[in-house]
């Protein structure tokens, strides 16, 4: 009889880990972005006070890298823009 059930075989198994693996890092880097959109949104309000529709906007399409630099901008900031 042909074993069709993978999990049972030293294969599946690597297979299911880098799948797990690639998942975990994948979910990571969300929670990551997450937070410091998080940050940096309540740094903003407690400086500038309610948030702008645009501005809000572009912190939700902004990847981890701008997010950080932003957080870092609001220390030095005049202006929300």
């Amino acid at each position: 009889m042909l074993n069709l059930d993978l999990l049972n075989t030293r294969a599946g198994q690597d297979i299911y880990q880098v799948g797990f693996s690639e998942g975990e890092i994948k979910g990571e880097a969300r929670g990551e972005i997450k937070r410091q959109r998080t940050i940096l949104v309540h740094l903003l309000k407690k400086c500038f006070g309610k948030l702008s529709n645009p501005v809000q906007s572009k912190i939700k399409k902004a990847e981890l890298a701008q997010l950080e630099q932003w957080t870092l901008n609001v220390l030095d900031a005049k202006t929300i823009e």
